[in-house]
């Protein structure tokens, strides 16, 4: 018996595959289309000398780097090379270059815990000039403007809670974790992707209370959007999508899956007849046309293809779709097979991809990197290192040069050696030996050289617009405060420029994208409503990061409630900007509620009370200050005094020892005088003066133990009368 039902089952079937191979190989040759079209433009080979010359590598010293460069088609060429005993030195300052990029770029995006957007609801003028309406509204109950009020009140809360629930799920992603990625690639070639938002599973953890009293934990899987960033190397777009790739028909992502992983896709909404017959081709099939020469491996070449496809192609894919329309779809394909098809997870149908692009590239979606900018002063360097290194191997011993025939080495040998006898051949006809032998020394040309190397590090400095004072080096720049200004806003328009392109390519589509989600399949209603997606913070960061001297000069200022500043929010920016987490150090809602708490509960003060103990204060402080001024003047008078009797201490001194030089400047004229009128000597008279000094002495000492005395040379007068003298 014929099984009509069954037949036509089969050829309902057949009918599907023919489709599906025919939408298959649709999608590989619009993935070939886009394979071919990135490489045709020559950004693949612009890239591969951009990391080349970030890792430190070009065409002289491949051979001696064993470096597997990041691209798709990442395998270690070895190469010998040809210079002989050329100089290979590469002096990498492209790395660094790129390195001090990056990172200052991302500590200025990504601050800490700090959104790069705000959401607003959306402005109504309509509703906006009714807020101050004194009409009653038709309950009669509240004015138009009161109930405009509210209502403007309840969309600003929705809209707050919107931003937390985007920002929760972003940081859940890890975004700052993947932005540094993101801002990493694009400082060096130019290009980076952040893709999001994409499903993912998550646990989520959660305790449960029993009727009996005992605790469970309860772990379930949660479907959220996710974010991460994408190789760059990984991303194919339409060639005609110019500037932008969501301009493109379509866009193509590269990733590897293993066989295991194939198999653990079946059940899950894949196609399982597919997903076998892939695994009985094998990995073979490989697109990338450098991986051709690379070994087998297990892996497979997943792609997964963002356009669009008919209602007929998605349902030969077994995707329930309604009839005769052109949807956006999302289709996973290992070799040439579509193994899953599905409806694009936004209504918009807008590429869960961004751009990021260091510098515009005119008319291509890619951008240009510090690594490319600096391309011109890295070969300078490179090519004045090598010089001065192959002018030191040549210059470091001198060039010998002899007459063969007039000079022979003593031991046969004709080398140079240290201490190495040589003869002078007697037939020669030479005077001396300097004339068959000589030896010449080559310059380094070092000063030269490294002149030229100083000058391309400062091209490296103005191709790149990353002069030293972002590198934590001031340099010969002024030092006076509106030299520094005017170099500050200079040297940091590249950054400005940088953080508004990352609000134009990453923020605002990305965090949009998210919105769209939220309204899509966010299960709080109470946060969905018409809002407006502000990119302001990546600008506002760069800001912030300007004004970090202006914020310093506000905190005192804000200390005073006639500038009405609050000094809460000053802090907290202060904060913020050296990068300390405010949550950690201010009070939390429940420390400051209990402090008001603790304030109501102390009585109220009593104004007569505060008087009397303010006026009671006042006259100690008077009677402190008048003890203070007495005990201050004595001992001003104490001082002086002491002062003035040191002075006429002083003085006196000095005036004793004047009469003193005076006296012995009077004695020596005399002596001068009676040397000359006795015509005897200085030294005669000073040894007759030091005899009757002698004699004087030996007069004493003997009337002191009764002894005769010597007779005087002359009466003292006054002490007896005349011829008595020795009497009385």
């Amino acid at each position: 018996m014929i099984d009509f039902e069954q037949d036509q089952q089969d050829m309902e079937e057949i009918s599907r595959l023919g489709k599906l191979s025919t939408f298959s190989t649709t999608i590989a040759a619009k993935r070939k289309e886009a394979i071919d079209g990135r490489k045709l433009s020559g950004i693949e080979d612009i890239w591969r000398e951009d990391e080349e010359y970030i890792n430190g590598i070009d065409d002289l010293n491949r051979g001696e780097a064993m470096l597997k460069p990041s691209t798709s088609a990442g395998r270690v060429t070895i190469k010998q090379s040809d210079s002989g005993t050329r100089s290979t030195v590469f002096v990498n300052i492209t790395g660094p270059y790129c390195d001090m990029a990056s990172a200052r770029v991302s500590d200025m995006l990504l601050p800490t815990n700090d959104k790069p957007f705000s959401i607003k609801p959306t402005p109504i003028p309509e509703i906006e000039a009714d807020k101050e309406s004194q009409d009653l509204m038709p309950d009669g109950q509240q004015t138009v403007g009161d109930a405009t009020k509210t209502f403007l009140a309840e969309m600003a809360k929705k809209a707050e809670g919107a931003e937390d629930q985007i920002w929760d799920w972003l940081v859940e992603a890890r975004w700052h974790s993947e932005m540094r990625k993101v801002i990493e690639q694009a400082a060096g070639i130019g290009t980076s992707c952040l893709k999001g938002p994409f499903p993912v599973k998550r646990k989520r953890r959660k305790s449960n209370k029993g009727e009996d009293g005992t605790i469970s934990l309860i772990i379930d899987e949660v479907i959220k959007p996710a974010s991460k960033a994408i190789d760059v190397w990984n991303i194919y777009p339409d060639p005609s999508c110019g500037e932008s790739i969501h301009y493109g028909n379509y866009i193509f992502e590269r990733d590897t899956i293993t066989a295991r992983q194939l198999l653990d896709l079946k059940g899950t909404g894949y196609i399982d007849s597919e997903i076998d017959a892939v695994i009985k081709e094998g990995p073979g099939k490989k697109y990338i046309e450098s991986q051709e020469k690379t070994k087998e491996t297990d892996d497979y070449e997943i792609w997964y293809y963002h356009g669009t496809a008919t209602s007929e192609e998605l349902q030969a894919a077994q995707c329930d779709c309604e009839e005769g329309f052109m949807a956006p779809v999302v289709i996973a394909m290992v070799n040439d097979r579509v193994i899953k098809a599905s409806i694009s997870i936004l209504d918009s149908g807008e590429f869960p991809y961004d751009i990021m692009v260091w510098k515009r590239r005119a008319g291509h979606w890619s951008g240009v990197g510090i690594a490319r900018q600096v391309r011109t002063a890295q070969r300078m360097i490179n090519a004045a290192t090598r010089n001065l290194m192959d002018n030191a191997g040549v210059s470091a011993g001198p060039q010998i040069i002899l007459k063969r025939n007039m000079v022979v080495p003593a031991d046969g040998v004709m080398e140079i050696t240290p201490l190495k006898l040589w003869l002078v051949d007697e037939d020669a006809d030479i005077q001396q030996a300097a004339h068959a032998i000589t030896s010449v020394v080559i310059p380094t040309m070092e000063a030269e050289l490294t002149n030229i190397i100083k000058l391309a590090l400062e091209f490296a400095e103005r191709s790149t617009s990353m002069p030293m004072i972002l590198q934590g080096q001031q340099g010969a720049n002024t030092h006076t405060v509106g030299g520094m200004t005017i170099l500050q806003n200079n040297s940091t328009a590249v950054l400005r420029n940088i953080a508004k392109v990352f609000d134009d390519n990453i923020s605002e589509p990305h965090v949009t994208r998210y919105y769209d989600w939220l309204m899509t399949y966010g299960e709080n209603e109470d946060v969905k409503g018409d809002y407006n997606i502000i990119p302001q913070g990546s600008s506002a960061f760069y800001e912030r990061d300007a004004e970090n001297q202006t914020i310093m000069q506000l905190v005192p200022l804000s200390l005073n409630p006639a500038y009405g500043i609050n000094p809460e929010k000053i802090i907290s920016e202060l904060l913020v900007m050296t990068k300390i987490s405010p949550e950690r150090l201010l009070y939390t809602e429940e420390e400051k509620k209990k402090m008001q708490e603790a304030a109501a509960n102390q009585p109220p003060p009593n104004p007569a009370l505060d008087v009397a103990k303010l006026r009671a204060e006042a006259e100690l402080e008077k009677v402190k200050i008048v003890q203070a001024s007495d005990k201050e003047e004595l001992g001003m008078k104490q001082n002086e005094m002491q002062s003035e009797f040191a002075l006429k201490l002083q003085m006196q001194q000095a005036e004793h020892e004047h009469a003193q030089k005076i006296e012995n400047m009077r004695l020596q004229v005399k002596m001068m005088e009676l040397s000359q009128a006795q015509n005897i000597s200085l030294e005669e008279i000073k040894a007759s003066l030091a005899g009757t000094t002698m004699k004087l002495q030996v007069q004493k000492q003997l009337s002191q133990l009764d002894k005769e005395a010597i007779t005087p040379p002359t009466e003292p007068a006054g002490q007896a009368q005349d011829g008595r003298s020795f009497e009385q």
